[in-house]
């Protein structure tokens, strides 16, 4: 499991289409994203796409850091992945051995 930049997608993506888990952090959330992912860039944290090629891997994963309901997004594509935010991101990352505190931005840049 590895950590990856919002500048750095393809790589993420790379990394997921070679059978590993990446965390791709970013900031974009839409009016119909969840209020939690709202909540988490407004307060200066990132949230995450999780990449991987095994829905089963990316469910336990999810389900061990506290995610209730796990929705696969792109099933079976090489954007297969599950959207992580708050408590469930922070435990993923320290898993993956890294802090969400040192990815903190600015949110009104």
């Amino acid at each position: 499991m590895k950590v990856f930049r919002c500048e750095e997608l393809r790589e993420a993506t790379a990394y997921a289409l070679a059978g590993e888990v990446a965390i791709h952090l970013h900031s974009i959330v839409f009016p119909q994203s969840p209020g939690c992912f709202k909540r988490d860039v407004n307060q200066g944290y990132p949230i995450a796409h999780v990449f991987g090629q095994d829905v089963e891997v990316l469910k336990r994963l999810a389900r061990k850091c506290g995610v209730k309901k796990v929705f696969i997004h792109h099933p079976n594509s090489n954007r297969q992945h599950v959207d992580m935010c708050g408590a469930p991101l922070r435990a993923l990352m320290l898993e993956a051995g890294d802090n969400i505190e040192n990815h903190r931005f600015d949110p009104d840049e």
